[in-house]
């Protein structure tokens, strides 16, 4: 059977197209589609999604049961002291039961059909829930697991066949896709309520009870939804039923699939189909043999191969354990561990939604490429923390994140779109029961081998009884305890912040082009769409306008009003500059947009890095804020796949500016829940701004929340220590903006303000906003191919940064800057001697672009922000940092706004041999005047190095 071919860039799921097109039979690979009604397209695909989200939920659910029921306190039965082997049988039992499950569907699918498989699906899961969620000892709730399991094999059977054989072909790779984003939002939904229930008495009880009534909505939906028409077909031209009345009866349930507004062309698409049944030789009765022949043998190579590597490559142990390698990693508190296995859903969750978007545009093998390699690296990375880097707990981290979001953005929705829609229609139903069953047996392989394999490992290598460094703690003698969650949320809420700003960074880069001339009013959806360079420039650096405006405002603000509600307060002018912006009406109110969303820009990135700073332990301040600037990448990759993929969609620049309000309000609300910061607090007390016992007693809560209850009874005395030092380095002595530029204050406005000016003018602004006319100028000539490469170069800006967190607090500060802005010399003057001589030797550009995003990424990216937020002393930590953000700003929105005349003038190549000359000068600047800053608390800067 032939496989579609990539669809036309502006089919999407709000996309409908002509009825007047001409139409091509369905399955031929021609240019038309069959007309759809949306509603009518994603309901047969909702209902058996519900099949994943069951089996997703069973996964995050299992991984908080099995803590829930080895608890002698929180069982709630006589039978909680379980080996591993045991444990192995509750998490891989729903596994077992699954392969049998995939025996079972080899011909049930074919003899039943899709529809009453996925019912008879959503009963077992039904009964085996019962089962598990009453079991009264171990036995019978391993039968219930195994009664699940049968559910899971006979839904991940059915589910991809009958979505694969009812979607519109225009769409079929993200509704398949979507499948997988609906397991991960499973596992989210799972490892939340096991997060709820974990604390329970019986809670594991409720965990698996509470799939109950998924299933059954499962099953009623399903009973409503029609038939497969191709399945109808399939029988009539075998002769299995009357040729009419089966005719009649895939009519009948092609026009409940497509809506009305399929028209009068359902009976032509029926015969469109049987035509095309006929020719592939679809009216054969299927045999055994002829899987293992011909090109059902190599249909049955890709998909086995595609689902065993899938299992095989580590995905079990991360989903089913996740738990347990958090805690083993350092998070003592089972409770701990299931939310950070909460927030790795989240992010698994996002990548999946990446994959679903691009699918189609891209196709299944440019992201099954590069996701594996990224999970290769990530392993290697991943193995390398628990052998060598163990004091180096970022790898970890990093290690992790980067695996499962490599991960869902490859094997995890693409395995299952390839086999669904890779063997022939007639021995669909045995090929996809063959490869479930190669997929769940070697999931459960995995899985109950997980826990003896890391034993064995551990007892060879001599770790057994050794205890395991508590992730991310440091070596600082002065060091005191922390909970790593803890200690994360209150960066993670701040660094929103870079993130949205990345966003737009990388949404920006792509609005511009849905608005420029090369749409025109076919794409725009404005009247004004043909604007000049200066307008172009306008709505670019107009968010940085405005971040100026937010930098002057945020002068007094951060000592004012407190850290936390001026981030509150960059929440709200963030929805609503996005809100002003995508619904704008013509361009002036755009700017304006734009322009408000800058203040809030300038606000958040003067109280967020100040906010992380003065929250953050000491060992990991300077992981955490160079992770900041991780988020700042993050965010611009999605913003360039989400510009990607609305580029080409009618008011497109809408969209991508509207998607930014969500994440403001997350901000927003975490920012509220949040405490303020202790640092603040007893600034205000020894400056007499507050009684101050009552300032105290409040540090010491916002501390205890901050640290987690790891902190003990040592929180008040940290408090005392805290005032003791603000006293010896004078804090208690009101700020004045005469002594901002005299003494100690000086020198640290000199480090700060020349780090960000430096970071700005050597032309960095320039790279990441206009980088689709970069890679346009150097031979990308449409600008759909810009915006993707600028997503790779996005996504090597994010490796770079992450290399960059995991050796700032090992190898220092200085180090980072000197060989990084070392590097931005050489490949700065590579891109200027490209664009004056060697635009014959394309890969000289390419080679210089990612040597200076590499560099710059591992040097004045995290390290910038990281420096000013640390050097300033605290009573002018809220003026210093205002002023150096002040200066950033107005530098960016100097060379993004003088970027475009600068290279009409001069030039691209002897534009970036200016920039490499600024770059030059920033390097004796970085060796004579930036001290080392590394391991040393907030006042020990103070004191020390300045």
């Amino acid at each position: 059977m032939a496989s579609d071919p990539e669809q036309p860039p502006r089919s999407s799921l709000h996309e409908v197209q002509n009825s007047d097109d001409v139409q091509m039979p369905l399955l031929n690979g021609g240019q038309y589609s069959d007309n759809y009604s949306v509603l009518a397209a994603v309901l047969p695909f909702l209902f058996p999604a519900l099949g994943g989200l069951l089996y997703g939920y069973d996964i995050g659910a299992t991984s908080c049961a099995t803590i829930s029921i080895e608890s002698a306190t929180l069982s709630g039965v006589s039978w909680y002291d379980l080996s591993s082997v045991e444990i192995g049988l509750i998490t891989s039992g729903s596994l077992y039961g699954a392969l049998i499950g995939s025996v079972l569907a080899f011909n049930i699918a074919d003899i039943l059909g899709r529809r009453w498989e996925l019912i008879s699906s959503a009963t077992v899961y039904l009964i085996g829930a019962i089962v598990t969620a009453l079991a009264p000892d171990l036995p019978v709730m391993v039968i219930g697991r195994v009664v699940f399991g049968i559910g899971i094999g006979l839904a991940m059977h059915a589910a991809p066949m009958y979505i694969a054989e009812t979607a519109p072909s225009q769409i079929r790779g993200r509704l398949i896709s979507l499948k997988e984003f609906f397991i991960v939002l499973g596992m989210v939904a799972g490892y939340g309520i096991g997060s709820l229930l974990v604390s329970i008495v019986g809670g594991w009880r409720y965990m698996y009870g509470a799939s109950v009534p998924l299933a059954v909505i499962m099953g009623i939906g399903m009973w409503w939804l029609p038939e497969s028409p191709r399945w109808i077909l399939l029988r009539a031209i075998q002769g299995k039923g009357n040729m009419n009345d089966l005719k009649q009866n895939a009519i009948s349930c092609l026009f409940r699939l497509r809506g009305t507004i399929i028209g009068d062309s359902a009976p032509a698409l029926v015969d469109e189909m049987l035509d095309e049944l006929s020719y592939v030789g679809e009216e054969k009765e299927a045999t055994f043999l002829e899987m293992f022949h011909g090109k059902c043998k190599k249909a049955l190579v890709i998909g086995a191969g595609l689902v065993l590597f899938q299992q095989i490559t580590g995905q079990p142990s991360v989903l089913y354990y996740a738990a347990s390698i958090f805690q083993s990693a350092g998070f003592s508190a089972a409770s701990d561990a299931t939310r950070v296995s909460i927030v790795l859903g989240l992010f698994k969750l996002v990548m999946t939604g990446v994959a679903v978007l691009v699918v189609d545009r891209l196709g299944r093998r440019p992201l099954l490429l590069t996701g594996v390699s990224g999970m290769v690296i990530s392993l290697f990375l991943l193995g390398s923390y628990y052998l060598f880097f163990d004091d180096t707990p970022a790898v970890a981290v990093i290690a992790l994140l980067a695996y499962v979001g490599c991960y869902q953005f490859s094997f995890g929705p693409i395995g299952w779109l390839m086999i669904s829609e890779i063997f022939p229609l007639r021995l669909r139903g045995r090929g996809l029961s063959i490869a479930v069953l190669v997929n769940f047996a070697s999931n459960a392989l995995v899985t109950f081998s997980f826990s003896p394999l890391e034993v064995t490992r551990l007892s060879g290598s001599g770790d057994i009884g050794r205890a395991k460094d508590p992730l991310l703690n440091g070596v600082h003698k002065k060091s005191h305890n922390y909970s790593l969650l803890r200690a994360i949320l209150p960066f993670l809420f701040p660094a929103l912040e870079g993130l949205v700003y990345g966003y737009d960074i990388g949404a920006t880069a792509c609005a511009t082009i849905s608005l420029g001339v090369l749409y025109s009013s076919t794409l725009s959806g404005v009247s004004w769409y043909d604007l000049s360079s200066l307008q172009i420039g306008l709505i670019t650096s107009g968010s940085l306008s405005g971040a100026l405006i937010g930098s002057v405002l945020a002068f007094n603000a951060g000592d004012v009003l407190g850290r936390r509600f001026e981030l509150i307060a960059s929440a709200v002018l963030y929805s609503i500059g996005a809100l002003i912006t995508a619904l704008a009406p013509e361009f002036p109110v755009m700017v304006i947009g734009r322009f408000v969303f800058g203040i809030g820009i300038g606000l958040a990135m003067h109280a967020a890095p100040m906010y992380m700073a003065e929250t953050a332990p000491r060992q990991i301040r300077g992981q955490l804020l160079s992770l900041k600037e991780f988020f700042i990448v993050i965010g611009m990759v999605v913003g360039y796949a989400v510009g990607s993929a609305l580029v080409d969609m009618f008011g497109g620049w809408r969209y991508m500016y509207g998607a930014s309000i969500p994440l403001a309000v997350i901000m927003g609300i975490g920012m509220w829940c949040l405490p303020e910061s202790p640092r603040w607090i007893l600034l205000c007390a020894i400056q007499g701004k507050g009684n101050m016992h009552d300032l105290k007693e409040s540090a010491i809560r916002c501390l205890c929340r901050l640290r987690g209850k790891s902190i003990g009874d040592s929180a008040p005395p940290l408090v005392e220590e805290m005032l003791d030092e603000l006293y010896s380095v004078g804090e208690d002595k009101k700020a004045t903006l005469g002594e901002m530029f005299h003494g100690k204050c000086k020198k640290a406005f000199v480090i700060g303000a020349g780090l960000v000016l430096f970071q700005q003018i050597t032309g960095q602004p320039s790279v990441l906003y206009y980088a689709a006319s970069i890679f346009q100028s150097a031979g990308f000539s449409a600008a759909a191919d810009a915006t993707r490469v600028s997503i790779l170069l996005g996504l090597f800006k994010l490796v770079m940064t992450g290399s960059a967190v995991l050796v700032v607090d090992r190898f220092g500060r200085r180090p980072l800057l000197l060989g990084g802005v070392s590097g931005m010399v050489i490949s700065l003057f590579m891109l200027g001697s490209y664009y004056l001589f060697l635009d014959e030797a394309p890969a000289v550009a390419a080679i210089a672009l990612l040597l200076y995003v590499g560099c710059y990424q591992l040097s004045f990216g995290p390290i910038g922000w990281l420096m000013i937020s640390e050097i300033f002393p605290l009573r002018f930590r809220g003026q210093g940092l205002s002023i150096g953000v002040l200066v950033n700003f107005a530098a960016n929105a100097l060379v993004t706004f003088a970027f475009s005349p600068l290279k009409a003038w001069l030039g691209a190549g002897l534009l970036f041999y200016v920039f490499g000359a600024i770059a030059v000068a920033s390097l004796a600047f970085i060796f004579f005047i930036v001290p080392e800053t590394k391991g040393l608390s907030l006042e020990e800067i103070e004191e020390q190095c300045l």
